[in-house]
This record gives C-alpha cells, sequence and structure tokens, in this order.
C-alpha cells in the first residue's frame, strides 16, 4: 500500500503523518516512512519528531523539486524517476508498503496518480489565516532557505495553469507571497481532490479538530485499514512546533478576510463545515489577533532577503536589544 500525505505546510499534517504512520505500522510493521523527500534524506524511521540538520538534506530531492514544474499534469522524466525511487524502490515491482508527506506537491498530485495507479493521496487543508501565520514564523513556503527562491518562477507558472496574471512589484512582504502560494496550491488540491474521488480523499483541518480519533478512522477506511489500528493516544500529542504567537499585524489580519472567505466557500462547496461559516471566519481572525506578537523569522518587510538572512538579521537585533538592557 502505497499513500501520499499531501498539504501546502503548517496545516496540521505531521500528527497525520504520525497517527497513520502507527497505523500502518500495526497493520505491517514493514511500512516505510518517508518525511518530505524533496527536502530530507528518506530513512527507515518517522521523522516528524527530529530536528534536521544540514547532513540531512536530501541533495537528489532538492534537485528534481529545483527542475520539475510547480505545477505538473503529465510525464516529466527526471520527476517520474524520482518518484518511483520513493515508491517502488525495487525495479519491476509494485508499489512499495510506503507512506510519505510532502508540502511541496500540491500542484504536482495529477502527475503522481497518473503514474503511480496503486497511489491514494490524503490531501490536509487548512485556512490560511493559521497557515501563513505559522508558516512567517517557520520557513519561507518558496524554498529560500535551501535552494534559489521558486518566487523567480511562480508568477509564471500560475499565468500557465490558471491564467493568473501576478504583477510582482505589488508583492511587498513575504506574507503576500506566502498568501499566494497558499491560494493556488490549494486551489490545485480542491482540483485533484474533485478529479479523482476514488484515490485522494480531502481532509479539512478545521474538520479533523472537531473529533480526531472519528476522522482517522474515516481515513483509515477510505485506505481499506481496519479501524482497530487507530491509536488515538498520538493524536493527542503534538507532533511538531506549535504556533503560540502572530506574525502579522492588524491590518494584514483584516486583509486576509477575502483569502479567509474564499477557503471557507470551498469547503462548503465540498461538504465541510455547512454551518455558521461567517461565525467561523470571524472567530479564526480574532484567535489570530488576540495572539501576541512577535516578529516574524521571515519579516514583513520586502522579500529579497532569503529567511536564512532574516534569521541572521532577526539574531543580530536582539543582542542589541539585550545589550540596550
Amino acid at each position: 500500500m502505497a499513500v501520499l500525505i499531501s498539504t501546502v505546510g503548517r496545516s496540521g499534517s505531521s500528527i497525520f503523518f504520525d497517527a497513520l504512520g502507527a497505523a500502518m505500522r500495526a497493520r505491517n510493521p514493514a511500512v516505510r516512512e518517508v518525511y518530505e523527500p524533496y527536502l530530507w534524506t528518506p530513512a527507515p524511521i518517522p521523522l516528524s519528531k527530529r530536528r534536521f540538520t544540514t547532513s540531512e538534506l536530501n541533495i537528489e530531492g532538492i534537485h528534481v523539486h529545483c527542475q520539475t514544474p510547480l505545477f505538473l499534469a503529465g510525464r516529466n522524466a527526471l520527476h517520474d524517476a524520482w518518484l518511483r525511487q520513493i515508491f517502488a524502490p525495487v525495479p519491476g515491482q509494485s508499489l512499495g508498503n510506503v507512506l510519505v508527506k510532502m508540502i511541496r506537491g500540491c500542484g504536482r498530485l495529477e502527475a503522481m496518480l497518473t503514474l503511480l495507479p496503486d497511489l491514494k493521496v490524503i490531501v490536509i487543508t487548512r485556512n490560511v489565516v493559521d497557515t501563513v501565520n505559522s508558516g512567517l514564523g517557520m520557513f519561507s513556503f518558496f524554498g529560500d532557505e535551501f535552494h534559489p527562491s521558486d518566487k523567480r518562477r511562480f508568477p509564471a507558472e500560475l499565468a500557465a495553469r490558471f491564467g493568473v496574471q501576478v504583477d510582482t512589484s505589488q508583492l511587498l512582504h513575504e506574507l503576500d507571497w506566502a498568501v499566494l502560494w497558499w491560494r493556488y496550491m490549494t486551489a490545485a488540491s480542491f482540483d485533484v481532490a474533485a478529479r479523482y474521488p476514488g484515490r485522494v480523499m480531502l481532509v479539512a483541518y478545521e474538520d479533523f479538530v472537531l473529533d480526531r480519533v472519528a476522522r482517522l478512522k474515516s481515513v483509515l477506511e477510505f485506505l481499506s485499514i481496519d479501524a482497530a489500528y487507530c491509536n488515538s493516544e498520538v493524536l493527542s500529542r503534538p507532533a511538531g512546533p506549535v504556533t503560540g504567537h502572530r506574525h502579522i499585524d492588524m491590518a494584514q489580519i483584516t486583509a486576509l478576510a477575502e483569502p479567509l472567505n474564499w477557503y471557507l466557500e470551498q469547503l462548503e462547496q465540498v461538504g465541510f463545515l455547512l454551518k455558521n461559516r461567517e461565525a467561523m471566519a470571524q472567530n479564526i481572525l480574532l484567535r489570530c489577533e488576540q495572539r501576541a506578537y512577535r516578529a516574524a523569522i521571515v519579516a514583513n518587510r520586502t522579500s529579497a532577503y532569503t529567511a536564512t538572512q532574516w534569521r541572521h538579521l532577526a539574531h543580530r537585533a536582539s543582542v542589541r536589544r539585550s545589550a540596550a538592557f
């Protein structure tokens, strides 16, 4: 059984990776778990609780990511060969017993599904406010820390895939870029879920947190895994860094109302959150407003600097503030 967890990032996917991995291991201890192979070297154990170092960078995965269109529906020789290594490492054999999590494959899901006919995909979505706010405290969605930024190619690919023309001179903040990435990677996820209903299951984080155990069991049912393998204890533990601050100011929070409403409308169309959409939107915005403010790692100014450079500058600023006291 080959399963892919796909998400934009900062969407609660790590807890799904741990919980689904626990169920698949209980069913078959030989399952391989591969965590973010576009960035990190595959290992035989779950990586979601490890602190990654440069020694674990997957140079091949990074190269494949940079050389493959961000939105891909058909064949790409380099990407296809790499996918076979990830999902079916023994040449000539069917897909292995493997669980893979990717945050950079949302625009490539159809290419994966058509190459690997036995693959099933769990798509996890989350609202723009929580996703983008958390991302600003962690990393750039465009991979600035690891390789030439995907900002260089994203506008042209948006025009080709969605017919959207982006004036990059108006994208003054990393937040602006992050919202753009979230919007169209989420749109691509909804699109492929609608076109492959028997092989792609959509899980909205906002729905998942209402009853984590029940939602995981529904995923197991979709994958034909007995619900008895559900480990509810795993679902009660945090699987990664938890966002406790906001990294966007009040005006920026208000400006996120439009993409937030778009997202909740999409959820309504696929059967989630059928009541009180307006109240939910207000609650999401209010929760963000109530968090204490902390400057982002990926700063809310010009996006010319990489996240690594912003970390360096933030450290210097912190040292200066400490010296002042």
